[in-house]
């Protein structure tokens, strides 16, 4: 079975290498259609965390465009394998398909960036924080466009926070930067729905973690919103439960308790076994205390 699966790996990655020459896409459009349309297909199953179906259908989505040597279309496909396998904390695969991806050729400076962001996001995943802090230091982000910078300083904050090390100057470049990008209607639109809740969630960790609560509810009750517009369960899900938590803090155990059944709800939709029982631990201990 472990022999399957990594000769099935080494065909993409054989595929991955093929000539990187662009046909003309007039005669493929159709192939470009349907490579697209899967990719649709499974980044909503990714919203619904159905990592391991959405990892079969964008590698459906590579052999696509595959048929037609779609180099942009294979490096897209496999950027967002490599996410999947992150998020199934598959390490081990989404590293060699990360050491692989640039075997497609040349690409767009947006994919190119989702690349280099992909590849901080997994050194995160994996704990490995040293490595972010090198990779996300300013005088090596500066290059990148508005929207990079923001994620890769945002990054940085919550590598520096897990490692308890002072994050202090690079919160005040996010707030500086965002605040600058707000008053760019152009620069504001570059940035996706599914940034700006990264941002407000991650803000929203390092508030509560300083005990400022109510700044902290501020972030995730935009998260909560920008997460609802994206359709994305897993930050639905997530920011409840800091809402439930915030409002913990702040005494104010009614809503607390709302917050945290609806975070329940939804990580039970998500097959979430131990983010429920982490929630029900919490309200067992708060009807206990009387709160």
């Amino acid at each position: 079975m472990i022999f399957t699966k990594y000769i099935s790996f080494l065909v993409l990655l054989c595929l991955m290498a093929c000539s990187s020459s662009k046909h003309e896409q007039n005669d493929s459009l159709p192939e470009i259609q349907h490579g697209n349309s899967l990719m649709e297909s499974a980044n909503q199953l990714m919203k619904s965390n159905k990592m391991e179906s959405a990892l079969g259908i964008y590698k459906q989505a590579f052999d696509q465009f595959a048929l037609i040597d779609d180099v942009e279309g294979k490096f897209k496909s496999t950027i967002s394998m490599i996410k999947a396998l992150i998020l199934l904390s598959d390490y081990e695969r989404a590293e060699i398909l990360l050491n692989s991806v640039r075997a497609a050729g040349n690409v767009s400076n947006d994919l190119n960036e989702n690349y280099e962001l992909l590849r901080i996001e997994f050194f995160l995943s994996k704990k490995d924080f040293d490595n972010v802090k090198q990779l996300t230091e300013t005088s090596k982000i500066e290059k990148y466009s508005n929207r990079v910078f923001l994620l890769m300083t945002t990054y940085r904050i919550k590598a520096l926070q897990l490692m308890s090390q002072d994050y202090s100057k690079e919160l005040r470049t996010l707030t500086q930067a965002l605040h600058l990008i707000e008053q760019e209607e152009e620069a504001f639109l570059s940035l996706e729905i599914s940034d700006i809740e990264f941002i407000n969630f991650t803000l929203g960790t390092v508030r509560l973690s300083e005990k400022e609560f109510t700044a902290a509810e501020k972030h995730f009750l935009e998260g909560l919103s920008l997460s609802k517009q994206t359709g994305d369960y897993r930050s639905i899900g997530d920011n409840l439960f800091q809402l439930g938590l915030v409002n913990k803090e702040l005494l104010n155990f009614d809503k607390s308790l709302e917050y945290l059944y609806r975070a329940a709800d939804v990580y039970e939709v998500l097959k979430d076994s131990s983010g429920v029982e982490r929630i029900r631990s919490i309200i067992k201990e708060m009807k206990h205390s009387g709160k």
